[in-house]
């Protein structure tokens, strides 16, 4: 948990998005793996 916003940087800068975009990204992958409902 520590690096989590480092990496969300890191890779947000390798695809050429926003931080907020891998954000929005990886929660969404979450709500999907687990089948989660909001």
């Amino acid at each position: 948990p520590a690096y989590v916003a480092k990496v969300a940087l890191h890779l947000a800068q390798l695809r050429g998005l926003s931080v907020e975009a891998v954000a929005q990204a990886t929660t969404d992958n979450f709500y999907r793996l687990f089948r989660y409902r909001a």
